[in-house]
């Protein structure tokens, strides 16, 4: 429960970060980075653990790829695709997020976040009428770990940890 504490604290202080100066700390990714692993692992053994996060980052290189191939055939650098549509930190926080979901839940809440940042935005957008330049995405996906963390505590079957696709399987029948 303390480590729990502990990374929705990091994660605030995060998201903070990111909606005020576009921009975090790069002591946190470390600092959260551990946090998640030493979490996860309370509740793997280390061999399921390792090849979930393997699993993880495979997805992760492999939509990088796409989108690479994609900026690339518009005359976009790699140095313009992370230096002006997608930061430094997002990246970083993306991948520290393939080491804290298992990976039967990985797609699934990695697919629910980035929607819930876009839905999240959109509003924003309508709300104030104004437009920025970039989405705080580290951000948005951490406020939206905690909100899965505190639901996680109320709900288990939501779980970061959990087994999403055998609770799904388990509902239908």
């Amino acid at each position: 429960m303390i480590i729990q504490v502990l990374l929705c604290s990091v994660l605030l202080i995060l998201a903070i970060q990111d909606f005020r100066l576009r921009a975090v700390h790069w002591l946190l990714f470390p600092i959260l980075l551990i946090l998640v692993v030493s979490d996860s692992l309370r509740n793997f053994n280390l061999r399921e653990y390792i090849s979930g996060t393997a699993i993880n980052l495979m997805i992760i290189v492999i939509q990088g790829v796409i989108l690479y191939v994609y900026y690339s055939l518009q005359g976009k650098t790699i140095s313009h695709i992370v230096n002006r549509l997608i930061g430094t930190g997002d990246l970083i926080f993306i991948i520290i997020m393939a080491f804290a979901f298992s990976w039967t839940s990985f797609i699934f809440f990695y697919i629910a976040g980035l929607l819930f940042a876009l839905i999240f935005w959109l509003i924003r957008l309508v709300v104030t009428r104004d437009r920025p330049g970039l989405i705080p995405l580290a951000g948005l996906l951490a406020v939206y770990m905690i909100i899965l963390m505190i639901a996680g505590v109320f709900i288990p079957e939501i779980s970061r940890n959990a087994n999403l696709i055998n609770n799904l399987m388990l509902y239908g029948n």
